[in-house]
């Protein structure tokens, strides 16, 4: 009885020791085996190329002689590659504060009237998460004072799907100061690209109707330069 229940211990380990093996292991690291649980090492960023950015953010800002539809015929009476950062609310947007970006400026103005842009290129945010960062600043302060000038928001603006605009967002605001006038404001985002299009004229109606407009034309020269 004892040999009978001792081939059968035996026959009982040899199926378990079978079984491990199938699944491929053992319960023990063999010699030379290394065990480890480290994460996968993730996929480096890409770095981030100034001088290509800079290219691309000139290229995507609207055309010098761009302006004319809407009457500014003239060439921009401002150009600068300075980092203006996207004011926007009581402030800045998030992404200026982080990574690298660069930046290009050009203004139109004439009597009574002006279009400004700035574009920038971003090394960590796209340009739709720039727009949507813009959009959060201005909801969370609809009203401020700077510099003796006090700023309300009025109203959204609301701009047609452009084809070349992954993101957009556009509101005017009244500002009362040393002047009192009325500026309409649109942001557009495409690849790693975000625009700021400000637009001022002699009534909110105008101005709501010149950003609608150049708004359009930076559109198409996102859709033209930059990648989606």
């Amino acid at each position: 009885m004892r040999h009978v229940q001792g081939i059968r211990l035996i026959a009982t380990a040899l199926i378990v020791l079978v079984g491990a093996a199938a699944c491929g292991d053992t319960g023990t690291a063999g010699p030379g085996a290394q065990w480890s649980t480290a994460s996968p090492t993730p996929s480096p960023t890409p770095a981030f190329d100034q001088a290509a950015t800079a290219k691309l953010v000139r290229a995507a800002a609207i055309a010098p002689r761009g302006m004319k539809a809407l009457g500014l015929s003239s060439a921009p009476t401002e150009e600068s590659t300075k980092d203006y950062g996207f004011a926007a609310g009581c402030g800045g947007v998030r992404a200026d504060g982080f990574g690298q970006h660069s930046s290009y400026y050009r203004k139109w103005s004439q009597t009574s009237w002006y279009v400004a842009q700035t574009v920038r290129g971003y090394s960590r945010f796209t340009g739709a998460q720039v727009v949507e960062q813009i959009r959060e600043a201005v909801a969370a302060c609809p009203r401020s004072k700077d510099d003796g000038t006090l700023r309300v928001v009025l109203k959204p603006v609301k701009l047609p799907a452009y084809p070349g605009a992954e993101a957009r967002y556009g509101w005017c605001e009244k500002r009362t100061g040393p002047s009192d006038y009325i500026i309409c404001i649109a942001a557009l985002g495409r690849g790693n690209v975000a625009t700021k299009v400000e637009v001022v004229r002699y009534s909110q109606k105008a101005t709501t109707a010149g950003l609608i407009a150049a708004a359009a034309v930076a559109a198409e020269r996102l859709a033209d330069t930059v990648p989606a």
